[in-house]
């Protein structure tokens, strides 16, 4: 005879394990695969060591500081420093 619907309904599903799981952690090691090739393939841009005696010239802020810098070469240091920071922050 027929099959139930019940089970004509079983046979439509794809599971999440181990097919999405399986196809996923292969997904996942290709491309970390690609990402320590590639690593080892490209040279570090690697300066000279670093000097205590001598600053770097205009002298940077580290990279999380370093809008924060920018924004004051172009507004005021209030509305640089406090005002638009502080409404960055009452935004989030």
């Amino acid at each position: 005879g027929e099959p139930t619907f019940e089970k004509s309904e079983v046979e439509d599903k794809i599971f999440t394990w181990p097919d999405l799981v399986f196809s996923e952690f292969i997904c996942m090691v290709l491309l970390t695969v690609v990402m320590v090739v590639w690593s080892i393939a490209l040279p570090a841009p690697l300066e000279e060591p670093a000097n205590p005696a001598v600053a770097p010239n205009p002298s940077k802020a580290p990279w999380y500081f370093l809008g924060l810098q920018e924004m004051l070469v172009y507004f005021d240091p209030w509305m640089a420093g406090v005002v638009l920071p502080g409404l960055i922050i009452l935004g989030l």
